[in-house]
Parts: structure tokens; sequence; C-alpha cells
């Protein structure tokens, strides 16, 4: 595959809209080559179906963050 690089956006975009088209059918060819139960052991392993940790902070960092800037601010 050793082709020249294309000279203007028409070219770039043609071949990213090809490869793009390529990879949409290599993937479909993927999930149709799937059995039922690996499709499904796939989709619950994806990590939205995890619970979510409970991430919240008691604070906003905004105090921080305006100190920050006070002491970068030159005046």
């Amino acid at each position: 595959m050793a082709s020249s690089a294309p000279r203007s956006v028409e070219e770039w975009r043609a071949r990213y809209r090809a490869a793009a088209e390529a990879l949409d059918r290599f993937w479909l060819e993927e999930l149709a080559a799937l059995s039922d139960q690996d499709a499904l052991k796939r989709t619950l392993s994806l990590t939205l179906f995890e619970p979510m940790p409970n991430m919240s902070t008691a604070w906003s960092g905004l105090v921080e963050q305006q100190a920050l800037f006070r002491r970068l601010d030159p005046r």
C-alpha cells in the first residue's frame, strides 16, 4: 500500500471517507460473526453497566483556583 500522500483537501477527505467506510464494514462483520452469548458477554463487560463510584467531593476547588489566579495576577 505504497501510495503517495494526498495533495489536496479533497483527496484527504476522499481517503478519510474511504477508510472510515472500510472500518465500519470491518466492525459490522466482526459484530455479525459474534454469537449471541459472546455479544451479551461483551455488552455486559462494558464500563457503562458497572456501578459508578461516588466521586463527589465536599469542595469545588473554586477557592484554590481563585488563589492561583490571584498569584498569577501581576498587579
